[in-house]
C-alpha cells in the first residue's frame, strides 16, 4: 500500500494501471474541524465522507479516471454589526 499527502489544489495521477487493477481513494481527515468532504468520480457526485468514507474503483478501470475530494467549511464572515 501507498500513501500519498496531498495539499490544496494538488494533484496525482498514476499510470500504467491495467483493466483488472483497482484502486482506494481515501480522505483520512474528512469532515473534521467544521468542513464537509464531497467526493466526485468523472464529475460525478458520489457522495459525501458521511456516506462513503473511501472510493474504490471499478471492477473494470476507464481511462483518465478523476476521483475528487472538496473540503468546503461554511465561515461566517465578522462584519463589527450588531443587530438586535
Amino acid at each position: 500500500m501507498k500513501f500519498i499527502w496531498l495539499a490544496n489544489n494538488e494533484t496525482f495521477t498514476i499510470y500504467g494501471l491495467s483493466e483488472d487493477d483497482t484502486y482506494t481513494v481515501e480522505e483520512l481527515l474528512a469532515n473534521e474541524n467544521g468542513y464537509e468532504t464531497k467526493i466526485t468520480v468523472d464529475g460525478v457526485a458520489v457522495g459525501t465522507a458521511d456516506d462513503t468514507e473511501n472510493f474504490v474503483g471499478p471492477n473494470k478501470m476507464e481511462q483518465n479516471t478523476t476521483v475528487v475530494f472538496t473540503n468546503d467549511k461554511d465561515v461566517s464572515t465578522p462584519t463589527g454589526v450588531i443587530l438586535n
